[in-house]
């Protein structure tokens, strides 16, 4: 694909493509701290769930959805073609403990609690033994600067080998937690050409203290929602002898990058979703299918459809997400008891003026809104690094009372 850069600046890329359609994506990675390339945080985004900690740029798995091929950033350009699709190369030259360092004394960093995600936003956290390598240091970092964090990994890869395992045993009993999230649908080649074991090598990770969790995603009509294949991915979990803590299904996100790299990066058609880049759609038929064949195969295992929902159940913590979606019966009625109680009871004896104050002093942009029974934030702020920063101060301050 040919294409033309039209406009730039720290924020956006608008490029024209050959065929005359226009596409306007990030310029860095979206929600990155710094757009400074030589600053260690350019390698850290936020989102409401984690701070994901991204070393690369490249990824030889070529997911036609990758939602990084929105960031201009990680495209390589030659002869005016653009594509991802190539062995990963660090980000900037920040060592593994400037960016750790950095990260620690961000003022949205809770010590012990703030979720660390790994390659999210950039590459596979196992894709070779150089990136897999990375991926361990950065959890030692932390360990040995003293914090207990958890550790978020979504793979395509599987597990890695037990070669690591001294690694692992201690970040495990430095008392951190490990979860790892395998993502597979039996997706289409031509959708994900990635074809190994997605499974492989977990069992000795589980054995010391690894968290395991099946990431049912993306889940699309026109690909790998049908019924038959909903119970053929079902039944081969299943029939693995693997300890999963829960499922988490979830539809596809539109974004313009997504939308680009299908159309333009992989000449694929873009599936029926909604336009809505806060929304993973999954249709309501679908929805059905998969309670439906859960309970049937995988009752003891519980189901979820929000990541963050089932990042804090697999960690035993509140969702302090959960105040965007109190009361949805999809959400919440598949919610093991336990976990309801945790994410429902935490509003219970806050001091929301307190907290308002807090956020007004710390000039965060937001305040607690907390009327009969109803939690909600309002913004006075409205570019999304703001507004996810604004999310993190109010779980900082949530926290600190909650405990």
């Amino acid at each position: 694909m040919e294409y033309k850069v039209k406009k730039q600046d720290c924020k956006t890329t608008l490029i024209e493509c050959d065929n005359g359609a226009e596409y306007c994506l990030n310029t860095f990675t979206f929600a990155s701290i710094s757009d400074q390339e030589s600053n260690p945080l350019f390698c850290v985004s936020v989102s409401n769930n984690s701070f994901s900690i991204d070393l690369w740029r490249g990824c030889l798995l070529d997911c036609a959805y990758c939602h990084v091929q929105g960031c201009f950033y990680d495209l390589i350009e030659s002869d005016s073609k653009i594509t991802m699709h190539y062995a990963p190369v660090r980000r900037n030259n920040s060592t593994i403990q400037e960016v750790v360092e950095s990260l620690v004394h961000h003022p949205s960093f809770i010590p012990d609690y703030s979720l660390i995600s790994l390659c999210t936003s950039s590459t596979e956290p196992f894709l070779n033994e150089e990136v897999t390598s990375s991926t361990i240091a950065i959890m030692l970092e932390f360990v040995r600067k003293g914090f207990k964090n958890p550790f978020w990994i979504v793979t395509k890869m599987g597990g890695i080998a037990n070669h690591w395992e001294p690694e692992i045993r201690e970040i495990i009993e430095s008392g951190s937690k490990i979860l790892i999230s395998v993502c597979w649908t039996n997706n289409l080649p031509e959708i994900e050409p990635m074809r190994g074991d997605r499974f492989k090598n977990l069992r000795w990770m589980t054995d010391c203290g690894v968290l395991l969790n099946w990431y049912m995603r993306p889940l699309v009509r026109e690909w790998n929602a049908s019924t038959e294949n909903l119970r053929f991915i079902m039944e081969k979990v299943g029939n693995l002898d693997l300890p999963f803590v829960n499922i988490v299904a979830g539809g596809l996100r539109w974004t313009e990058g997504i939308e680009f790299g299908m159309r333009m990066l992989h000449n694929l058609p873009l599936p029926e979703i909604a336009k809505d880049d806060n929304i993973k759609t999954l249709y309501p038929d679908t929805i059905i299918n998969i309670k439906k064949i859960h309970d049937e195969l995988l009752p003891e295992i519980p189901l979820f459809f929000k990541s963050s929902c089932a990042v804090s159940h697999a960690l035993s913590l509140p969702n302090l997400n959960c105040w965007q979606f109190m009361g949805d019966v999809v959400q919440c009625e598949n919610c093991p008891t336990e976990q309801y109680m945790r994410c429902h009871h935490i509003f219970n004896h806050l001091d929301i003026n307190r907290i308002n104050e807090e956020l007004t002093r710390r000039q965060c942009g937001c305040q607690i809104l907390f009327e009969d029974g109803t939690f909600r934030i309002e913004y006075k702020v409205q570019e999304y690094k703001a507004v996810s920063t604004a999310k993190k101060q109010v779980a900082f301050l949530l926290l600190n009372q909650i405990t």
